[in-house]
């Protein structure tokens, strides 16, 4: 009996150790390391990039379908964290929109930035009730936004503040800007059409980036050969559910970045895009071996 005991005992001992060690391995993998991180979510058919800034703090771009983001926001954001220090409504399609509803209901969310415009739309209007209580930014091309120090957002092309759109044009009041740590660039685009690029190319407004989310899940109705030029991107990335009903992205869009030799990633294809970047460009990409098929992806109505 006492030989009993005393094995239950190290037996006991040595799974206390055990699970410290990978508790204080999780730990110490989830505190910030000084790198910027942009993880381009596997949502299915929309859009949706948890951004991790060098000293911790969270920044959610869009929400993508449905709850999808749900599914996969827990294992980035860490499932003990339940705060999104900033999150961003690019423009109110619910391909962008509907999984931010998800995450409001869910998580603690103290500040959130919007183009300000007016559209229509149940779930627009339902985030515009459930952001009443929080610190609310109105995108502004006069007015960086500091994350934190070092980490700016730097709005180029946000819609007038309360200029109507019709639900349907609401592409083109996407909230555009591009985020700046030392001498990287990261440009987001929502789902900016060829009339806005050309819009932000005659503003004369610096938007040449090292990475490129690309616009409106490679859409044929985007990513003209002269934005892309002006942006000059080493690295794509594009956000696209797998057998959309849309047939994003399109062959034009692919052709051109094929032909100006820009690595291109898809989510539909690798999954979540995982992005580690240094004060100096020096971005490292890492992808999913077996992505997760959203089959709701046919169903998303926005394009």
């Amino acid at each position: 009996m006492a030989m009993k005991k005393k094995t239950m005992f190290w037996i006991l001992l040595f799974s206390i150790i055990i699970f410290f060690s990978f508790f204080l391995l999780f730990l110490d993998a989830s505190l910030p390391d000084g790198k910027l991180h942009m993880a381009y979510l596997n949502i299915g058919q929309g859009d949706s990039i948890l951004v991790t800034t060098p000293k911790g703090k969270h920044v959610l771009i869009d929400g993508g379908p449905f709850s999808n983001i749900l599914e996969v926001l827990p294992a980035q954001l860490g499932y003990f964290n339940h705060t999104i220090d900033l999150l961003v409504l690019t423009h109110p399609h619910s391909d962008h929109l509907e999984g931010l509803l998800e995450v409001l209901k869910r998580y603690t969310v103290p500040a959130v930035l919007y183009s300000g415009i007016k559209s229509q739309g149940d779930e627009y209007q339902a985030f515009l009730e459930m952001i009443d209580d929080k610190q609310v930014l109105i995108a502004d091309p006069q007015k960086d936004i500091e994350v934190e120090s070092g980490v700016f957002l730097n709005i180029v092309s946000p819609a007038e503040k309360g200029k109507f759109f019709p639900l349907q044009d609401a592409n083109d009041s996407s909230i555009v800007f591009r985020l700046e740590y030392g001498k990287t660039r990261i440009l987001f685009t929502g789902d900016m059409t060829a009339d806005l690029e050309n819009t932000v190319l005659l503003s004369g407004v610096d938007i040449v980036s090292d990475v490129l989310k690309i616009a409106h899940h490679g859409s044929r109705y985007s990513s003209t050969p002269q934005f892309i030029s002006a942006v000059s991107p080493a690295v794509g990335v594009i956000s696209v559910g797998k057998n959309n009903r849309f047939k994003h992205p399109s062959f034009q869009t692919l052709a051109l970045l094929q032909e100006d030799n820009i690595q291109t990633y898809r989510t539909d294809e690798q999954g979540t895009i995982d992005m580690v970047c240094g004060k100096h460009a020096d971005c490292v990409v890492t992808t999913e071996t077996h992505p997760k098929v959203f089959e709701n992806a046919k169903n998303v109505l926005s394009n």
